[in-house]
């Protein structure tokens, strides 16, 4: 059996809080290579987490890499099915590449998903641009 001693713990916890912060400064300041490379290493430690693959689809986004983008969104998707994060993120992917019905269904279950207006909001102004 493997067991981790609290003082491991809190260590991975704050190192992996850390490439997050150190990824969404690089998205910033449009450092793509730092972002990839902060995400890419969130995801390794944490790949059952939706944070580092919404970031690696976020980076892939601004580099206009539609196709990465929407696969890293898609991961976030699957560990994490109840955010509507990686659903608006491959969504915006998915129009770019001109799939826009399956944008406007990513977009629907959005919906679904969310009673926060001001998301429901920024989930209709996106369906508007389609």
């Amino acid at each position: 059996m493997f067991t981790i001693n609290s003082n491991t713990a809190s260590a991975l916890f704050q190192a992996r809080e850390r490439l997050y912060a150190t990824g969404y400064a690089a998205l910033a300041e449009r450092n793509l290579d730092l972002a990839l490379e902060a995400f890419g290493l969130m995801a390794a430690v944490s790949p059952f987490e939706e944070r580092p693959w919404i970031g690696l689809g976020a980076a892939h986004e601004q580099n206009r890499n539609w196709s990465a983008a929407a696969g890293f969104y898609r991961m976030g998707r699957s560990v994490a099915g109840h955010s509507v994060w990686p659903l608006i993120g491959e969504a915006r992917a998915l129009a770019a590449l001109g799939r826009r019905a399956e944008a406007e269904g990513l977009l629907e279950q959005a919906l679904e998903l969310t009673s926060e207006r001001s998301i429901a909001e920024q989930i209709e102004n996106l369906r508007g641009q389609l």
